[in-house]
């Protein structure tokens, strides 16, 4: 009888307990979602100016779409005039950053807004990020000894470039579009859903691609390594090379263009398809295993 009692008075005590934390679970999940705020904009578009000081990069989130024009003078926004208290425009250790920001203590989810920052700058710009459902559009060359291009989430980013060497990186569902001229080695990396369009002339091209992602290259390279993952693309058909590394897995695709020496590997289901110019001297090593292939195109 004792021994019953005991285990009574335990599983009492196990019930308490457990129900004191469902409810502050509870509590916690009820907290959460009070905390998810929606924020429409007003549809009333106002116009403001603001002085930016001098920058090195940019880094557009939420919803901000931006235009860096050459020149010099203040920003202009263009905005909804009840979003304003939630506009974040500020350079912090030489990054400008813009977009809307979450009022503190809360997650703001903001529809149907809009937001459009014009920039004047003079293109000299180590660094473009969009996160969110940002937009930057880069009207001036960006110049710069070593640059960097990351998109996530489903932001876009456009540009012109020139520098030494640049590193291309997309996620999410995000786009980039790039053409210009690196004089060392360009790297671009796709994850996700995401795209990377490319005109460059550079020394050397190195691209990873994996998930659904896809690479389009076009211009011209010495050297070239590739790697395609997942259900990935990369087409480099019209990007002319003279070296060339590919490497298919999973059930990718690869195109390329080499005019000397092509190291190519499938796996999987995977292909790598391949031209040559006429009259080139193309070297194949070639190395393919279950259903992976590599053709001529």
């Amino acid at each position: 009888m004792k021994k019953i009692l005991i285990a009574l008075v335990t599983f009492a005590a196990a019930a308490l307990a457990a129900g004191s934390l469902y409810a502050v679970a509870g509590d916690l999940v009820s907290n959460f979602r009070n905390d998810d705020r929606r924020v429409e904009g007003s549809g009333r578009i106002v116009t403001r100016t603001f002085d930016v000081g001098a920058f090195q990069g940019l880094k557009a989130f939420s919803c901000a779409r931006v235009t860096l024009v050459k020149g010099s003078g203040p920003a202009t926004v263009k905005i909804d005039d009840n979003l304003l208290p939630y506009l974040c425009l500020k350079v912090e250790k030489g990054t400008l950053r813009i977009g809307l920001k979450s009022e503190k203590g809360h997650f703001n989810n903001f529809r149907n807004v809009t937001l459009e920052v014009t920039v004047p700058c003079d293109g000299q710009i180590g660094e473009l990020d969009g996160s969110g459902a940002a937009h930057i559009v880069a009207e001036p060359v960006i110049t710069a000894r070593e640059l960097e291009i990351d998109a996530s989430g489903a932001s876009k980013i456009v540009a012109m470039v020139r520098c030494a060497s640049c590193e291309i990186d997309a996620s999410g569902v995000s786009l980039i579009e790039v053409g210009g001229t690196v004089s060392d080695t360009c790297e671009a990396d796709a994850s996700g859903a995401s795209k990377i369009r490319m005109a460059v002339q550079c020394e050397r091209c190195d691209m990873d691609a994996s998930g659904s992602s896809r690479i389009q290259a076009e211009g011209s390279a010495r050297t070239c390594s590739i790697e395609a993952s997942g259900a990935s693309h990369i087409d480099a058909e019209e990007l002319r090379t003279e070296v060339c590394t590919a490497g298919a897995s999973g059930a990718s695709a690869i195109a390329v263009s080499c005019t000397r020496t092509l190291n190519a590997t499938a796996s999987g289901a995977s292909s790598v398809r391949y031209k040559s110019p006429a009259g080139s001297d193309l070297s194949i090593h070639a190395s393919s295993s279950g259903a992976g292939s590599i053709k001529r195109l």
